[in-house]
């Protein structure tokens, strides 16, 4: 079993190293690494900067001391570029890694891997799986009170490597601006679908249809939290005159 395991070991090391290195420029960086004590006097919880993620561990959870690393390794629109993901599946997220050291420590109760969420719909946390070299569901709940997805570090696993993933159907607003690299193209902004991915945007009043590729990062959901896309001048104009400024509509991604 040894023998079997170690060159994947050292395979994910390798990847990890490398899809960290090569991270795209907007990802915000970081690797956490902290010890916790054992016992745990109360619960203890070691969370990301941005606080999406959080690794909870409760009260006399551990056997030993252990030391945890935690990172993102590459930003949500880039996952799909670098690994395969399920199809018709979308990221939520970005991608996670976690492991802790020793590598033969025990619980008394497994980790739990908590991800803050807008919302629940469509969406499901996925962990990478070495051995099929795929992403793989997590046995997932959901904490509406908080809004958070909750899942245990999986039986035996010392180290993971996670995001959240949706088939998506979004409701909100959107608007429109002028691309100077794509003046007179169907194009639009997005901040949940990767690049050059074609979206079916529909006007939620009128019913129209337009056929849109993203192109470009955006719109900034901490100033406008409803605005799902940016439609390009053009584009806006199939579903609604400009002079309406923002509109409500349905965006689908096209396969």
């Amino acid at each position: 079993m040894l023998k079997k395991t170690a060159p994947l070991l050292l395979l994910l090391s390798l990847i990890i190293s490398f899809l960290h290195f090569t991270m795209p420029a907007q990802a915000e960086s970081f690797i956490i690494i902290q010890e916790v004590e054992n016992p745990v006097s109360g619960d203890s919880s070691i969370k990301t900067p941005d606080g999406i993620v959080a690794i909870d561990f409760s009260e006399n959870s551990l056997k030993q001391p252990i030391a945890i690393k935690l990172m993102n390794i590459l930003e949500k629109n880039s996952i799909g570029s670098q690994l395969n993901l399920p199809e018709k599946l979308f990221p939520q997220t970005d991608l996670y890694y976690f492991n802790f050291d020793p590598k033969t420590a025990e619980f008394n109760s497994q980790p739990q891997i908590k991800i803050k969420i807008k919302d629940s719909n469509y969406k499901q946390a996925y962990y990478y799986d070495w051995s099929s070299l795929r992403f793989v569901p997590a046995s997932t709940t959901i904490d509406a009170s908080s809004s958070q997805m909750i899942f245990n570090l999986p039986p035996g696993q010392r180290e993971i490597m996670f995001t959240v993933l949706g088939d998506q159907e979004l409701s909100g607003t959107a608007s429109w601006y002028v691309h100077p690299k794509y003046r007179g193209e169907l194009i639009a902004a997005s901040t949940d679908f990767p690049f050059d991915t074609k979206l079916k945007v529909i006007g939620a009043n009128t019913g129209k249809e337009v056929i849109v590729t993203v192109k470009d990062y955006g719109p900034d959901k901490s100033i406008h939290p409803d605005r799902v896309v940016d439609l390009s001048k053009e584009a806006f104009k199939v579903l609604a005159p400009t002079g309406a400024g923002v509109i409500k509509v349905k965006v689908i991604p096209i396969y």
